[in-house]
């Protein structure tokens, strides 16, 4: 062979050695892009046999690889889903597609399902169909967040509570069906509006102030709003605000919830009522009497300012019982709490303890002397006739004023003052008043719970 045979053969040697070296590299690039892939690639042949499958498949299935290759798609499918890969298979094999795209469930090692979502093509040797070459990924956190949304729109929907989504610009952009039985809007009425339309005009400006400082801060706000219906209705709501936030901290949208509760504050005003005042002279009763005479207490202390405590019983109505019956004397009663309550502020207290007692609170005096002018005004109301249905009758009260902080500054003193000076005035005579002294608790019997 000569010298120039040699170099050529040495040279094609070289060149092959370069060719296949590079398509080694090729080759391993491939593999190394295959295998790492963070899709699923994957290869069956002609008959639906595994002749390849990446490592993310792989370990999305929990086998082996020696455990797939090799083996027929139908053991990561159950009939169901086999039965769609092979309606993909057949549009395939038929031209009507050259691949495809669609989503099924395949099963792991452990038998659970994961859906994925596969592209799959066809493979051609020598002109004819070879198999399938594919792609996927799992979409599980995809169709739990659709799952989740679903259930979302599901709640919304269907909740009992009302809801109202606004925007940046606080308008209205969505609403639920409750919304529309609660306040009577509906959707297009509502949409584009500002909640302000449902505004009562009940709650003050300082209300919403405060409402909307804790929005801005802390980005939610709830509890009690007076609203009104499309007809004109008040009604009360307990309603949740809460905002949400875009990345750089701006509003995105304010999503309220909200339901009804004017039937329940309606009753719960009615059992505090019950339980606060006296049903025949609509007075505070004798709970409700200790709590203002503890805050009146409090707040003279705290501004030092005097305040009065009048204890008043009726002089002579055991005898209208006696002779005209309940009925008559729940008339008269009633008939005195109103002329009882013409004679004080309507920051004072009036009271009824029980029977024909009354009390009276005088609170933030800054003149001592009008406690008289009181007390005798109320004498003389009460010494007026009282129109009654059975007649005409005259009855007169007995009064005890004691003064705090002079007499005492704790509630149950100040109470057994001024009913130990009340049956001093009885003692003069009724139908007069008569000022706590401490002399008084020598000669006169205090009765054990005037309270």
């Amino acid at each position: 062979m000569s010298l120039i045979s040699r170099i050529k053969l040495m040279f094609k040697s070289s060149e092959r050695k370069r060719v296949e070296e590079s398509l080694r590299e090729s080759e391993e690039k491939y593999r190394e892009l295959f295998d790492n892939a963070s899709d699923f690639v994957y290869s069956t042949d002609a008959n639906g046999i595994f002749t390849s499958a990446n490592r993310s498949l792989i370990s999305t299935l929990g086998y082996s690889r020696e455990e797939i290759i090799g083996e027929h798609i139908s053991k990561i499918l159950s009939p169901e889903n086999f039965a769609i890969a092979q309606q993909m298979t057949v549009r395939k094999l038929s031209g009507e597609v050259d691949a495809t795209q669609y989503e099924l469930e395949i099963l792991s090692k452990d038998g659970g399902t994961i859906p994925v979502e596969l592209n799959s093509r066809l493979i051609h040797k020598d002109g004819k169909p070879a198999g399938i070459q594919g792609t996927g990924r799992d979409i599980s956190d995809r169709k739990e967040a659709e799952k989740a949304q679903r259930l979302a729109v599901l709640v919304y929907q269907n909740s009992s509570e009302a809801m109202m989504i606004a925007d940046a610009d606080d308008r209205i952009i969505a609403i639920n069906p409750a919304f529309t039985r609660l306040t009577g809007y509906t959707q297009d009425e509502a949409i584009g509006n500002n909640p302000k339309m449902l505004s009562s005009g009940r709650q003050e400006r300082a209300f919403y102030q405060q409402m909307w400082r804790a929005l801005t801060t802390a980005g939610q706000w709830q509890g009690e709003l007076w609203n009104r219906r499309k007809g004109g209705e008040l009604y009360c709501e307990w309603i949740s605000i809460n905002t949400v936030f875009n990345a750089n901290g701006s509003v995105h949208r304010r999503v309220a919830i909200f339901y009804d509760i004017t039937r329940k504050k309606e009753s719960d005003e009615l059992i505090w009522k019950y339980a606060n005042f006296d049903p025949l002279t609509q007075l505070p009763n004798r709970r409700l009497f200790h709590d203002r005479l503890e805050q009146e207490i409090r707040k003279s202390h705290r501004d030092g300012h005097t305040m009065a405590l009048m204890f008043i019983d009726l002089d002579r109505f055991k005898e209208v019982n006696d002779t005209l019956g309940h009925a008559q004397g729940d008339i008269l009663l009633s008939a005195a709490a109103r002329r009882i309550v013409e004679c004080v502020r309507g920051s004072d207290t009036v009271a009824r303890m029980g029977g024909d007692e009354f009390t009276v609170i005088l609170s933030e005096l800054d003149d001592v002397d009008s406690v008289k002018r009181v007390a005798q005004n109320i004498i003389d109301k009460l010494a007026l006739p009282f129109q009654l249905p059975d007649g005409t009758v005259l009855v007169s009260a007995s009064i005890g004023i004691t003064l705090y902080p002079s007499d005492a500054t704790e509630s149950e003193a100040l109470l057994k003052n001024a009913d130990q000076a009340m049956y001093a005035a009885k003692n003069l005579g009724r139908n007069r008043f008569s000022y706590f002294t401490a002399a008084w608790t020598e000669h006169l019997p205090l009765r054990s719970n005037p309270a």
